[in-house]
C-alpha cells in the first residue's frame, strides 16, 4: 500500500487526556502506552496530553511542562492548562511537523473536540484523521449523562465535525456500537488492542493458599458508575453466599457520589463480607497485586478492551466479569466467568463456587487464565492490525 512505500517514518501527532507518568485514567492510557511500546521502532509518535493525572490539581514534579520531552520510545508534550486553549491548540498543530492526527476518547473537550473543529474549520494542516473512542459510544457508557453527551453528539453530527473521520474500533463489538451513531458514513476499522511487549513476571510467593470456605476478590478500576462498583457490591450482599469473602477494592476514586454510595452500600453487607479500599495501584504493580487474589471481580457497564482483565489473567486470578467486554469463553478454558448482569444471580453462584474450591481446583482455574493471558499476548494479530491502520489511514487508502 501507499503507506508502505514511503521511506520516512510515519508521524502521528497524537491527543489524549492522560499519559504517563500518570496511571489512574485506566485502560485508555494503556492503549496508547502499548501502542507506542510495540510500534515505536517504526513510526514517531507525539503525544499531547496534561501536566498532570485524573483527578489530580497538582501538575507532575517529574516531567518539564510546555516542552517537548522524550518518554520511552514517543516525545511528548505535557500542557499546563494555559496551553490548552483553542488557539494555543492550533499554534502547535501547525507548527508540528506530522503525517495524521489520533485522538483518543470521544467526549473529550480539550483533547478530541478542539482538535476535530480545528480540523473541520480549516485552521490547522489537511491531515488524516483518527478517533478511538474508547468505547464511549457503548449503551453502558452513553446510559451516563446521556442527556449532555445525546446533545453533543446532535450538535457534533450537524456540525460535521467527524466528516472524514476515521475511527478506530478494539473490536467488533465497538465496531457495530459506533456504526449505531455514525452508520456508514465514516469509516470504521477494527485493531485489537495490544499488549505490552514485556508482559509482568509474577512472584510466585506472592500467591495466597486458597482453603474451602473462604475467598479473596478484589476489585480494580477507577471507581466511577461505569465501572459498577456498586453492582459488584450488591451481587456480594446475597444472603446465599456462604463463607469467609475478604473483598478488596484498589482505584482512586473518581466520581464522589458514586463511591459515597458505593461506602452506603459497604456498611449493608453481611458480617462474613469484609471490604476494604486500598487505594490506587500504579500500572507495572497490577499483575503483581491481582496474583494475590483468587478472583478478580469486575461487572463493569463497559469496555473496549479491559486491560486490568487481561492484567488479571496474566497473574494467574481468575475473573469474574460481565458480558460487556470482549473476553468472552472464559468458562470453558477455566479461565473465568463473562456473564450478563440482567441475571445477577448467576455471579453469586460463581462466587459461590469460587468460595468452595479446594486449592487443588483452584490451581487450574489459576492455570487456565494464564494459558487465556498467553494467547492473547503470542497473538501478532493486533501489532499487525494496529500497523495497518496507521499505515493506510496515512496514506489515505482506509
Amino acid at each position: 500500500m501507499g503507506g508502505e512505500q514511503r521511506t520516512a517514518k510515519i508521524k502521528v501527532l497524537t491527543f489524549m487526556s492522560y499519559y504517563v507518568p500518570g496511571f489512574k485514567a485506566g485502560g485508555a492510557l494503556r492503549t496508547l502506552l502499548n501502542m507506542i511500546d510495540a510500534l515505536g521502532d517504526e513510526f514517531e509518535f507525539y503525544v499531547v496530553t496534561r501536566d498532570r493525572d485524573a483527578g489530580e490539581t497538582e501538575p507532575y514534579d517529574s516531567v518539564e511542562i510546555d516542552a517537548w520531552q522524550h518518554v520511552g520510545k514517543a516525545r511528548v508534550l505535557y500542557l499546563s492548562p494555559a496551553r490548552m486553549s483553542l488557539a494555543s491548540l492550533r499554534d502547535l498543530m501547525c507548527t508540528m511537523d506530522h503525517d495524521l492526527v489520533y485522538c483518543l476518547g470521544f467526549h473529550d473537550a480539550h483533547f478530541t473536540q478542539k482538535p476535530l473543529l480545528l480540523h473541520r474549520m480549516g485552521l490547522v494542516p489537511e491531515k488524516p484523521v483518527i478517533v478511538a473512542p474508547q468505547n464511549e459510544l457503548s449503551p453502558g457508557a452513553l446510559s451516563l449523562k446521556r442527556t449532555k453527551k445525546r446533545a453533543y453528539q446532535i450538535v457534533a453530527k450537524a456540525a460535521g465535525l467527524y466528516r472524514d473521520v476515521t475511527f478506530h474500533a478494539s473490536n467488533e463489538f465497538e465496531r457495530e456500537e459506533i456504526a449505531a451513531v455514525f452508520g456508514q458514513r465514516n469509516p470504521i476499522v477494527v485493531a485489537r488492542n495490544l499488549q505490552s511487549v514485556a508482559p509482568p513476571e509474577i512472584d510466585e510467593t506472592l500467591r495466597r493458599p486458597k482453603t474451602p470456605g473462604s475467598l479473596r476478590i478484589a476489585f480494580l478500576s477507577r471507581i466511577c458508575a461505569k465501572k459498577n462498583l456498586d453492582g459488584a457490591l450488591r451481587m456480594l450482599a446475597s444472603p446465599a453466599l456462604r463463607g469467609e469473602i475478604t473483598f478488596d477494592v484498589y482505584g482512586p476514586i473518581g466520581e464522589s457520589d458514586h463511591w459515597q454510595e458505593c461506602q452506603e452500600l459497604i456498611r449493608a453487607l453481611p458480617p462474613n463480607i469484609f471490604v476494604t479500599h486500598r487505594g490506587s495501584v500504579e500500572n507495572a504493580e497490577v499483575s503483581a497485586t491481582l496474583a494475590r487474589y483468587h478472583l478478580f471481580f469486575f461487572p463493569t457497564l463497559a469496555e473496549s478492551f479491559g486491560y486490568v482483565i487481561l492484567e488479571a489473567l496474566l497473574g494467574g486470578c481468575s475473573v469474574l466479569i460481565s458480558d460487556q467486554t470482549p473476553w468472552t469463553h472464559l468458562e470453558e478454558g477455566k479461565a473465568g466467568w463473562c456473564l450478563p448482569l440482567s441475571e445477577p444471580e448467576r455471579f453469586g453462584e460463581a462466587i459461590q463456587k469460587c468460595v468452595q474450591m479446594s486449592a487443588e481446583e483452584h490451581a487450574e482455574w489459576s492455570k487456565g487464565a494464564r494459558d487465556r493471558a498467553r494467547a492473547y499476548s503470542e497473538d501478532p494479530g493486533p501489532r499487525d492490525e494496529t500497523r495497518r491502520l496507521l499505515l493506510d489511514a496515512a496514506a489515505g487508502t482506509v
